[in-house]
């Protein structure tokens, strides 16, 4: 394609081809033609002067440069169809190096984590109910000036015994009942002479509500079973003290009303109906409910 002696072709190489996907295109020959020009433009100036296809023509040199033209221009186009090639149609996913980017993510979100909680949770708390009479029936008392009855606090279930359900002032308070002071000897200060069923006078501890009351002891009403309105021993002032079961009203031997203690599930007895003519009352020595022989106390 050229000579040794510096002629003007030396060497002819193959096109290069750089190209970017903004189709620029950039095309390098290796040798120049001796004056520092690209070789293409020396090859093509034939065509670009006044007479230039005549020249070529007749001249030898201009048809060996027409040839070499033609080559460059035959891989010029090769080159340009391999880049454009090259180019895809995605800017966006080539590599900062040019190649292409094959990433191919196929992470799949494979949880099924279920959530399988069957919060069944039932209250079965029935201490509202564990050890407390069915059937029963409220205890009355007079209502505040001489209006209609209201609950005593204590009521009676169907066996007869009775417990205290709720803390309610008493309305029917202790009036001594024909005793008097010397007729009990003398009572210590914030006592009361008050006269008994039996016409005899002890002296007792007046109150309308618990709080009158010294601590372990309740104010239970005359209506209740006893014979005044006054503070009484209590080991409990009402149901809600006995973890679901009773506040029960305790008797004496004269089933008259002696105190408020709780009911137990180991318990003896419950109502009267039990003890065979006795009662069914709480008893000190063993903490709790028993039949206790009656007395003739008429």
């Amino acid at each position: 394609m050229g000579d040794e002696s510096g002629g003007p072709w030396h060497t002819v190489a193959q096109p290069r081809a750089v190209a970017s996907c903004g189709n620029e295109l950039e095309y390098q020959v290796n040798a120049g033609d001796g004056a520092g020009r690209p070789r293409l433009a020396h090859a093509l100036q034939p065509f670009e002067t006044g007479g230039g296809v005549r020249d070529a023509v007749r001249s030898p040199k201009a048809k060996k440069e027409k040839v070499m033209s033609n080559v460059i221009i035959r891989w010029l186009l090769i080159g340009l169809a391999v880049a454009l090639a090259g180019c895809g149609d995605d800017e966006a996913n080539d590599n900062p190096d040019g190649s292409a980017d094959t990433d191919t993510d196929t992470d799949t979100d494979t949880d099924t984590d279920t959530d399988t909680d069957s919060d069944t949770d039932t209250d079965t708390d029935t201490d509202a109910d564990a050890g407390l009479c069915a059937d029963a029936v409220d205890i009355m008392q007079p209502g505040p000036d001489g209006g209609a009855e209201i609950p005593t606090g204590i009521e009676e279930c169907a066996d007869g015994s009775r417990h205290r359900y709720a803390a309610i002032a008493c309305t029917d308070l202790a009036d001594g009942n024909g005793c008097v002071d010397s007729s009990c000897g003398g009572c210590p200060e914030g006592q009361l002479c008050q006269g008994t069923f039996y016409g005899d006078c002890l002296c007792i501890t007046p109150c309308a509500t618990d709080a009158e009351c010294a601590d372990g002891e309740a104010c239970v009403c005359q209506q209740a079973g006893t014979w005044a309105t006054r503070c009484m021993p209590a080991g409990c002032r009402t149901d809600a003290d006995c973890g679901g079961f009773e506040c029960g009203v305790g008797v004496d031997v004269c089933d008259h009303a002696n105190g408020l203690w709780c009911r137990t599930a180991a318990d003896a007895c419950h109502g009267d109906a039990q003890c065979d003519g006795n009662y069914c009352s709480h008893v000190d020595a063993s903490s709790s409910w028993e039949c206790i022989e009656a007395a003739d106390c008429d």
